[in-house]
């Protein structure tokens, strides 16, 4: 049921958008996660904004399909998911979630401003890795992580 849902999510939730100005746009996306603690409300839009800019830079500064990124996605969090288990999501929830992304994105910008031969896989994966906590993220406020 978990990799039902998990599917059903991944591949609806996210929008490409411009990636003009991804600086400020990451940036906007720390801000907003550090004060997701003290505004749950806005988590599932914050979770869809950073999937969906995550999306965006894989698929225009990579020029990769975006379907096949969130399919790859899909494959790795179900793999992910059976490693580490249902719990270990669970065990800190969206606040656990905020941290991984926040993360996740202080990661790529410190990438990114490095030379782009020695970053391009880094960042690629790191990014896969934001879609799928993003995912996770509005699974868990949605209630249908189980």
């Amino acid at each position: 049921m978990w990799s039902e849902n998990f599917k059903n999510y991944i591949f609806k939730i996210f929008k490409l958008e411009d990636t003009s100005e991804v600086d400020f746009k990451i940036k906007n996306i720390l801000e907003r996660l550090e004060s997701g603690f003290e505004k749950p409300e806005a988590l599932p839009n914050l979770f869809k904004d950073s999937g969906s800019l995550a999306l965006s830079i894989l698929s225009k500064k990579y020029g990769l399909n975006p379907h096949e990124i969130l399919e790859e996605c899909y494959e790795l969090g179900v793999k992910k998911n059976a490693d580490y288990g249902n719990e270990n999501i669970l065990r800190f929830g969206v606040k656990g979630l905020i941290v991984r992304i926040s993360d996740k994105y202080a990661r790529v910008e410190n990438l990114l401003e490095k030379k782009p031969e020695v970053f391009d896989e880094s960042v690629k994966d790191t990014l896969k890795d934001v879609i799928n906590y993003s995912t996770y993220g509005v699974m868990l406020c949605d209630k249908v992580w189980y």
